[in-house]
Formats: C-alpha cells, sequence, structure tokens
C-alpha cells in the first residue's frame, strides 16, 4: 500500500475513537416526574432533550357556587371548579396552580365592571393563563380575551321569602276554585250565546214550528225562556223532555251535549284536586313577574353596580322597563348579595331581590329552606371561562366543556348545586306559575289558582262549541233558502191564543168525573 491509503485508514480510525469517547462520556437523561392532578404546582428540575410537564396557570374569586371556600379555606370547591378540574387533562396540561387575589372577597357574587377589567388586566399581564369563575360571555368580553363554549345557560329571577300564612278562606271557595274566573265568566257568556242561537232557530227555521207538538200541544215552542231552560238543564245534566226537530238545531245540541259533557267531566277532576291536593297552599301577592308590576304589596331589592342592575337599567324589553320603573331608590342596595339576602329577609314579604337566577337557585337550596325563585326567567345568556387573548387554552377546554355536556356531567353538577341542599329528595311544595290577566280578570292572584282548569287549558272545548254554533247557522239559512226555493209549504204556527183540542177533551173528562160523582 502506499503512503496516501496508510493515511485514510488513520484517518477513519481516528473518528471512530471520538465516536466512542463521546457516548462513553454523555451525561444520563433524568426521567420526568409523573403526572398530578392537584391545584399544586409540581415542579420539574433537571433538563431533557423532550418536553417536560406543562402546568397551567388559572385565576379564580370567590363567586358561590361556582367557586367557593371548602375545609376551611385550603382547598376550592364550586360547579366552575369541579367543571375545570374535569376537563384539565384533556387540555395536554399535567397539573395546574389555583390563584385567588388578595382583594377577591370584595368581589362576593355577582360580577361587575371592575371585577371583569381587574381579571382581564390580570390575563392581559400574562399572570395568568384562564380565568375560573361564572363570566358572562359578550361580544365586549369577547373583544378583549378569549371565552370558552358557555358551561351554563342562565338569567335572572326573583328571590322572595316563603310566606307563613296559609291561604285565607280555602274553604268557603273551594266548590268554585276547580276553574279560573276568566273560565266561569266565559263558560256563562258560551251558554247565554247557545241559548239564543237555539232560540234564533226555534224562531225562524221551517221545521221547528211544530217539533215540539209530538210531547204535548201545550208546549209553548223555543221561545226565549224555554231555550235558555234548556241549555241550563242539559249544563246541568238534567235533560230535557222535548229536543229541537230541525237539522241545524239537532247539530247545535249535539254538539252543546258534548260541551256539557267535557265541562262536567273537567269540573269533578279538578275539584277531585283541590280536595286531595298534596302540595302545601300558601298566599302568594304574586307568581310571576308581570304580576308582579301589578300589585303593590312587595317591592324590588336589587344590588347596586351588579350585573342584575346593568341589565335591568339598560334593558329595551317592555316588561323589563316595567320593573325598573317600578325600583324605588332605597331599595338599590350597596353592598353585597349576602347582606342584600338579610335585608330582605327582615322584610318579611315585603322585599323580593331581584338577581342571576343560578345564585338564587343556590340560595334557596341553603338552610333553613327558607326562601324560593319566582318568576320566568329574563335576559338569558350564558357563562363560561376566560383566557388569553392569543393563547390557545379556550380552544382547549372547549372539546372537554362539549364531552362534559354531552355525557350530561354538566347537568349532574347542576343538580348537585342548583336542587340539593336542604331541597334534595323534597317534593314540590309550592305553585309559582301565574295565570294570564284574562284568567284572574285583575284580581290579586294566589298560589292556589295555577291548580284551577284556565282558558288555556280548556280552549278546545270552546272551539267545538264554537264551530258548532256557526255549522247551526249555517244550517239554518240552508234550511230557510230550501224550503223558499222548492216552495215547500211552511208548517203553521200553533195558535195558542185559543183552547186547543187537548185541553177541551181535558175539560170534558173532568166534566163527566163530576156529574157521575
Amino acid at each position: 500500500m502506499d503512503t496516501r491509503h496508510w493515511s485514510v485508514l488513520l484517518l477513519h480510525f481516528a473518528v471512530l475513537l471520538t465516536e466512542i469517547h463521546t457516548e462513553t462520556t454523555k451525561p444520563d437523561t433524568p426521567t420526568p416526574p409523573p403526572n398530578t392532578t392537584t391545584t399544586t404546582v409540581t415542579t420539574t428540575t433537571g433538563s431533557s432533550t423532550t418536553a417536560g410537564p406543562k402546568k397551567l396557570i388559572a385565576i379564580t374569586l370567590l363567586d358561590p357556587p361556582f367557586v367557593m371556600h371548602e375545609d376551611r379555606g385550603t382547598r376550592f370547591t364550586g360547579l366552575a371548579i369541579e367543571v375545570f378540574r374535569e376537563i384539565v387533562q384533556q387540555t395536554g396540561y399535567d397539573n395546574f396552580d389555583l390563584k385567588l387575589p388578595n382583594d377577591a372577597e370584595k368581589y362576593n357574587w355577582e360580577e361587575s365592571l371592575l371585577q371583569i377589567n381587574d381579571l382581564v388586566g390580570r390575563l392581559r399581564s400574562n399572570e395568568a393563563d384562564v380565568a375560573i369563575g361564572a363570566f358572562t360571555l359578550t361580544p365586549n368580553l369577547a373583544s378583549e380575551v378569549q371565552v370558552s363554549q358557555p358551561i351554563l345557560h342562565t338569567g335572572y329571577k326573583l328571590l322572595y321569602k316563603i310566606p307563613d300564612s296559609w291561604h285565607p278562606g280555602e274553604a268557603m271557595v273551594t266548590l268554585l276554585r276547580p276553574f279560573s274566573p276568566g273560565l266561569w265568566v266565559l263558560i256563562i257568556f258560551m251558554t247565554v250565546i247557545t241559548s239564543l242561537v237555539l232560540y234564533a232557530i226555534g224562531r225562524f227555521s221551517p221545521y221547528e214550528d211544530i217539533a215540539f207538538v209530538g210531547k204535548t200541544s201545550t208546549y209553548e215552542g223555543l221561545n226565549v225562556p224555554n231555550s235558555f231552560l234548556y241549555t241550563y238543564s242539559t249544563l246541568m245534566w238534567q235533560g230535557y223532555t222535548a229536543a229541537p226537530k230541525s237539522f241545524s238545531g239537532r247539530v247545535l245540541v249535539c254538539i252543546w251535549w258534548l260541551f256539557s259533557i267535557m265541562t262536567l267531566a273537567s269540573y269533578i277532576a279538578a275539584l277531585s284536586v283541590l280536595l286531595f291536593r298534596v302540595p302545601e297552599i300558601r298566599t302568594l301577592p304574586f307568581s310571576n313577574m308581570d304580576e308582579f308590576c301589578r300589585q303593590n304589596k312587595v317591592d324590588m331589592l336589587i344590588v347596586a353596580n351588579s350585573s342584575s342592575f346593568n341589565y335591568l337599567s339598560n334593558s329595551k324589553r317592555l316588561l323589563e322597563r316595567r320593573l325598573y320603573q317600578k325600583l324605588k331608590p332605597e331599595n338599590v342596595f350597596v353592598g353585597d348579595i349576602d347582606k342584600a339576602v338579610k335585608k330582605m329577609m327582615a322584610a318579611d314579604g315585603k322585599l323580593a331581590l331581584f338577581l342571576e337566577s343560578s345564585i338564587a337557585q343556590y340560595l334557596a337550596t341553603q338552610d333553613p329552606c327558607d326562601k324560593m325563585v319566582i318568576g320566568e326567567r329574563l335576559g338569558d345568556h350564558s357563562i363560561g371561562f376566560i383566557c388569553q387573548k392569543n393563547s390557545t387554552v379556550c380552544d382547549k377546554l372547549n372539546v372537554g366543556i362539549l364531552k362534559m355536556q354531552e355525557d350530561e356531567k354538566i347537568d349532574v353538577l347542576k343538580k348537585k348545586y342548583f336542587q340539593g341542599g336542604c331541597l334534595a329528595g323534597k317534593g314540590r311544595s309550592y305553585i309559582f306559575e301565574g295565570l294570564p290577566f284574562f284568567d284572574t280578570f285583575g284580581g290579586e292572584p294566589d298560589a292556589i289558582m295555577p291548580m284551577s282548569i284556565t282558558i288555556t287549558r280548556f280552549s278546545s272545548a270552546f272551539i267545538i262549541l264554537t264551530l258548532g254554533i256557526v255549522i247551526a247557522g249555517v244550517l239554518l239559512v240552508i234550511e230557510i233558502y230550501w224550503s223558499k226555493k222548492r216552495g215547500s209549504p211552511v208548517p203553521q204556527r200553533i195558535n195558542r191564543g185559543g183552547i186547543d183540542d187537548d185541553t177541551e177533551r181535558i175539560r170534558n173528562e173532568y166534566r163527566d168525573e163530576v156529574e157521575r160523582a
């Protein structure tokens, strides 16, 4: 071999020695610590060629029932906390550090503009990755930070002290309570209308003049008193000795009999419910938002600068404007919800607190179970988490939120916090729905009224009766037209002015008996 070839071999040998020396002197790669799911941050030491465990910095504030202290302040609990703990494993983070600002106590229950601005500022200054709480998801908030999928849909309702008094005068009016006042008036009205239509058939139908002669020739026919007597007696299930003979009259009375059956059956069924009811019935000065605006016994209390106050003052809807106009300046409470609830309870039924429906439902579950939620939900909105503007944290959280909704785990948590507590396993005791204005005729509603049969519930019977009246009227016109067109003789009206054959026969028989005696 020449000198050049030996040089190449020596160079390869030197490179091989260098690689062997590097492998033997390379430090060991540290093993990453196991995953943890506690709220305490686990710090990882050492270096690695692969990505180590990642931590998520979360910030929160006390906002029952979404964020609360547990175990004397050493641990957090609440609906929002439980949802976040459930989905954090799906975000790709191994643990999270939960921080509470030193001044978080001042926020208390409902979120305010100051509260949102403070948390948004902390997120924008990179102090945290995500804020845990019940934040109303609005376009303005979404322009400042990134918002998650909603974890709950809520609104605003009234919190009220459960009244102590039993329904007054119940024993005296129970027999009238199966139907609402408006339904009683409408039944009487339809009875009068049916009687008048029946009289019109007896007066103008060419086939009705001799309809009742088959029973007794002394009967006067379908005049006004007899028409009213017929409808009333059949409504009371007494029957009647005679019936219309014309086709229009028969259609009308058939429909009226059907209406009478439905009325009696509904009355008996509703009366049975009232006499053997299970729920406790107590006096309520109102049972929905509209009735609350109409009455003057209870005033509205609201916490100043809260989300409920901001919604009510800015809303353009008619009902919300009426509520806001009903609000007295002295009842705009400056403080927190704890103190507002104490003021409402001390008023003993003279004040109702307007606040977030989720908070109101939670307060109603707390001992001693002396509060209740009334009214339909106003101002529906969504609540969720907020994250840094340009991060992907909320995008990852959304997957977990949708998964929990699909598995109905969020519904289980809602029942735990909004239907648990002192209400767990307790049946319904109070009726809150209320009645429309035409069912009460402007009268003062109470808790027993929603158990009555209303105009809406009985509307099908009125629809059937109205159609029957219309059909009978059309048939009456057809009967008159058909009789004139064919030129058929119209039965003459019975002359009641003189003595008819039956009367003369009765007199003769009586005279004969007297003579034989």
